[in-house]
């Protein structure tokens, strides 16, 4: 690929310099809150994927202190660029933005409806939260343990972070949290791009069930079944060489989880997400 000319273009909160002809790197101006531009962040990594530029490079030197939802904003993008074959990579990252990053708690989120007859919608201009329905509750705190959302990206955060929100009671590590949280963004995206094809109309349903060894999320869909699910290795490099798109998410997924199983049938596809806990120490327990 030959170097094109150096294309710089800046806006009041965005440079960005096009330095190859798929390739950019983009930074915030120093004056620019990066928690206040995510809208804008969000249409600007759209706009650069219509342009077909799917390697951006993210110069973070100005951004001390990442909120959750930027840090979601990273993750989503990036699995979405990669979907694609491209990459996102961050350069620049400050200490105190990467203890953000290992912290990462998005657990507020997550909008839980306990009372039904006390729902109120989203205001006028707000996206409506996904819909909730057949919900079992926790008899001990009233909190849900599983949801059925409409299968579209933008529910993708809702089902992330009602996991991440049982994850954290279970006092679960930040890091392994983290990925686990990747690995469901994974598989619900999955099924929404390849089991019912951006389809409108389909739904997601998504359990959590714990017990003493395990964390289990098992995510239920009633689209195209996933027959050759997990049969086939994912060797990276070779990937890498051969610019190979498929199969780069369940490798993502084998990766964040202890175990991942599926089932499909009449009743349609099930895929549970294991996550095992550390085996305590003598005299220890996770609930300590």
């Amino acid at each position: 690929m030959q170097r094109a000319q150096l294309k710089a273009h800046d806006s009041d909160a965005i440079i960005y310099s096009r330095y190859f002809e798929d390739h950019v790197l983009i930074k915030l101006r120093d004056s620019v809150n990066p928690n206040s531009v995510l809208d804008r962040l969000h249409t600007f990594f759209d706009n650069l994927s219509k342009e077909g530029i799917e390697h951006i490079v993210f110069d973070m030197g100005n951004v001390p202190f990442p909120s959750g939802s930027f840090i979601a904003l990273l993750i989503a993008k990036t699995i979405e660029i990669r979907h694609r074959g491209g990459d996102l990579q961050i350069i620049n990252l400050l200490d105190t933005a990467r203890n953000n990053f290992s912290f990462f708690t998005p657990l507020t989120f997550l909008s839980i409806v306990t009372d039904a007859d006390h729902f109120e919608p989203s205001a006028p201009g707000v996206p409506q939260k996904s819909k909730t329905a057949e919900v079992p509750f926790d008899e001990a705190d009233s909190m849900p343990r599983r949801i059925r959302v409409n299968a579209t990206v933008d529910a993708v955060q809702d089902i992330t972070d009602f996991v991440n929100a049982w994850a954290e009671r279970e006092h679960i590590e930040p890091i392994t949290l983290s990925k686990f949280r990747i690995a469901v963004h994974e598989a619900c995206m999955n099924v929404i791009e390849h089991g019912y094809q951006f389809a409108e109309g389909k739904e997601l349903e998504i359990e959590v069930n714990t017990d003493d060894r395990c964390f289990m999320t098992i995510i239920s869909d009633w689209g195209i079944p996933f027959e050759d699910f997990g049969k086939r290795d994912y060797n990276v490099q070779e990937a890498f060489e051969k610019q190979q798109r498929g199969g780069y998410g369940f490798y993502i997924m084998q990766q964040s989880v202890d175990e991942i199983r599926y089932e499909f049938g009449e009743g349609g596809n099930r895929l549970t997400l294991v996550l095992e806990y550390p085996v305590p120490e003598e005299g220890n327990n996770k609930d300590d």
